[in-house]
Formats: structure tokens, C-alpha cells, sequence
């Protein structure tokens, strides 16, 4: 799980992908429960940040559950996006130094050092540090009896690696030489399918046009596979592949409004032309997604009257659990269900999350006044730096 500076992570909608940084690491550090005001004043007790290395099993045990307990305090404290980046930073720095630590700790138990390798390697490949994962791979292959499980991890980590690498220079042409590796290997060993999975997903975030085509590549390749689980593969990546090419074209929005525990009306997507909208894909069980609330709660509130709006899409199977969250929050956004949108007597709605290949949440989509999307990753303070440059009146 990583402190993620931007939200809190993501939650998976459907099978977990290939433990990347994102898939092993990310996710809900929150509980179920909805994020409550701090009831009295909060300080952070910096020393849950203060981890040795050569410790035993039981002390980084007892760190990383200090660590988390903490976190989860002050992320109920402190909704402020910028506030809480610099703490998140601390926070991943520390749990990076315990992963790594556990994972060569020799009284730990074996799935525990090989959770935290897994983990340790992941912050790795985030930080784009090929030689440290070089090194770890030379080092298990060096071993008498090499772990064949941890050496494939570690090339796979060592792919991402260059990925980041290549992410954050930008460099197009290192995006399509890791994506076509990527492919390359897929198409040699279907069990790498998640790996491609996330490797794509990267690459489109970073340049949805070298993305895109990655995507129709793919697509094309799988299809004429021999391999069942490819062509299946190739049906999800179209999904994928829309979403890479969302921004700058029009949006599909529909299915009905969930209105006091009810299947309401229809969602008239054409009603929200002339706003700034933010489509955002959740569920009342998604620890981010309620995370996000207050972050578009203080926008939508200082935005609103200038033409800002949300339409909330429900991933809840449990619409119970959905109409108490909403009467307790009181949302002044409208929210549709995905459940009862796809079990509407007589109608065939598309189902959303399948048709964009969304299945990781919260997503959150903002569109323009003219219907063409603008940002496909709307979230925590992108999207505060996105309404001050759409509104730049609104002081």
C-alpha cells in the first residue's frame, strides 16, 4: 500500500494485475467508513517516521502497524491536498525502508520477506532505479539455489523501471520501445498479460497518442493469437484503448440516476453541456473514492455557480449501503448506478467501467463545456490546478 501524494491510491474493479507498483503496493489505506471531520487538534507524531535497518521481524512489524495508524489519523485530519503531500512523502520513504528491510530480515516468515521484496522492488521500478534492481537480480541468480519466482518479479520490475524512466523524461520513443517489450514478451508467454496490462496503461497515461497505438498493435496481435486467453486479453484492451483516446472527443454517459434508494430518471448527458463536469467512477466501499469526497466537496462548492458540476457513477453492488452514505453525506451532485443502469427493464445501457476498461477506481474524468473531455486523471490537486485554470475568475 503507498501513501500516495496525489489521493490514497486506487481500489481494483475485478482481477488484481501483475504486482506492480500500483497493483502490490496502492490501494485503500482507509477503512469502509467514510472520512469524519478530526474531532479535536491533531499533531503528527513524526517519530513513526524513524525506522533502523537491521532490526528484527517483530520491530518492523510493530513500525509499519505504528506507520499506518498514524497515517490514517492525520488523513482524517488533514484533507488538504498540498498539506498532506509532504507527509505522504515521508510516510512512502519509510514504508520503503521497512519493505526493504523485511525482505532480507532472516527470522521474518518466508511469504512475509517475499510480500516485502515484492514491495521494496516495486517502490524501485516507481523510481525508475534500473541498477538497484540490476543488482538485486544479479544477486539472486548468484544464489546456489536462485528463487525463479523473485527473478522473474525482477525482470518484470526492471521493465517498469525503465518505464518510469522513460515516463518522466517524456521520451516517446523509449514509451514505444518499452511498450513493444512488453508486447514482445506477452505474445511469448500469455502469463505476462498483466504485466502488459499495466505497462500500456502507463504508457497511454503519459502519451495517449504512442498509447493508442500500443493499444491497436496489441489488439491486432491478439486477436490472431492462437491463445484463448490473448483474444480475451484483446477484447479488455478495447475498452483500454477508448479511454487512451477520450481526451480531446466526446464522452459516452448514460444509464439512470440513483434517487433515495430508487432507480430515477434517466441521465440526459446533453442537460450538461455549457458545464465543466466531472464524471467520477467510485463506490461507498473504495477508501480513495471517499477519500476524494472533501477535495471536490470545497470545489464543487467554490466552482459550482460558475458552471462546474459532478455526476457521480456508482460501482455499488449494495444500494442500501449506497442510500445511507448518501443520506449521511448529502452529496449535492447527482449519482447514477452502475447496477441498477445495467438492470433497467428495457432499456441496454452500455455498461460504463466495461467500455472504457476502467478497473481500478476512483476514476475521475473531467469534460468540457463543449462535451469533449479534457482530463482522463482529474483527481486531488490536478484537479484543483485544472478549475483554477478553467475559472480564473473565481477567486
Amino acid at each position: 500500500m503507498r501513501f500516495s501524494p496525489v489521493a490514497f491510491g486506487a481500489c481494483l474493479v475485478g482481477a488484481l494485475l501483475f504486482g506492480s507498483a500500483n497493483a502490490s503496493v496502492s490501494g485503500a489505506l482507509l477503512a469502509d467508513e467514510p472520512v469524519e471531520e478530526a474531532k479535536e487538534a491533531y499533531v503528527l507524531d513524526e517519530s513513526v517516521f524513524d525506522i533502523k535497518d537491521g532490526q528484527n521481524a517483530q520491530y518492523y512489524e510493530e513500525a509499519e502497524a505504528k506507520l499506518r495508524a498514524e497515517m490514517s489519523k492525520f488523513m482524517t485530519a488533514v484533507t488538504d491536498a498540498a498539506s498532506r503531500m509532504p507527509v505522504f512523502e515521508k510516510a512512502n520513504a519509510s514504508l520503503r525502508a521497512i519493505y526493504k528491510n523485511v525482505a532480507f530480515c532472516e527470522d521474518a516468515e518466508e511469504s512475509k520477506r517475499n510480500q516485502a521484496f515484492s514491495a521494496y522492488s516495486s517502490f524501485l521500478a516507481d523510481e525508475g532505479n534500473v541498477d538497484e534492481l540490476n543488482k538485486l537480480l544479479l544477486d539472486e541468480k548468484g544464489k546456489e539455489t536462485p528463487d525463479d519466482n523473485r527473478v522473474v518479479a525482477l525482470e518484470n520490475f526492471i521493465l517498469l523501471a525503465g518505464l518510469e524512466k522513460a515516463a518522466a523524461s517524456g521520451d516517446a520513443d523509449a514509451l514505444k520501445a518499452t511498450g513493444a517489450e512488453a508486447l514482445a514478451a506477452t505474445l511469448a508467454n500469455s502469463s505476462k498479460a498483466g504485466l502488459f496490462r499495466q505497462v500500456a496503461e502507463r504508457i497511454a497515461m503519459v502519451d495517449s497518442e504512442v498509447g493508442s497505438a500500443l493499444y491497436e498493435e496489441a489488439i491486432a496481435k491478439f486477436e490472431a493469437s492462437d491463445n484463448d486467453s490473448l483474444k480475451k486479453l484483446a477484447v479488455a484492451l478495447g475498452g483500454k484503448k477508448r479511454f487512451a483516446e477520450l481526451v480531446g472527443n466526446d464522452m459516452v454517459v448514460e444509464g439512470v440516476y440513483f434517487e433515495d434508494g430508487e432507480a430515477g430518471e434517466e441521465i440526459k448527458w446533453e442537460d450538461y453541456r455549457g458545464k465543466v463536469v466531472l464524471v467520477d467512477f467510485w463506490a461507498t466501499w473504495c477508501g480513495p473514492c471517499v477519500g476524494e469526497i472533501p477535495n471536490v466537496l470545497a470545489l464543487y462548492e467554490k466552482y459550482h455557480e460558475a458552471g462546474f458540476d459532478v455526476l457521480g457513477y456508482s460501482l455499488d453492488s449494495d444500494l442500501d449501503a449506497l442510500k445511507k452514505f448518501e443520506e449521511e453525506r448529502k452529496l449535492p451532485w447527482k449519482t447514477a448506478s452502475r447496477k441498477m443502469s445495467m438492470e433497467a427493464e428495457g432499456k441496454d445501457y452500455v455498461n460504463l467501467t466495461d467500455y472504457y476498461g476502467i478497473n481500478a477506481i476512483p476514476t475521475m474524468v473531467l469534460v468540457g463545456k463543449d462535451g469533449k473531455v479534457l482530463d482522463t486523471h482529474a483527481r486531488g490537486a490536478h484537479l484543483k490546478e485544472l478549475l483554477e485554470g478553467l475559472f480564473p475568475d473565481v477567486k
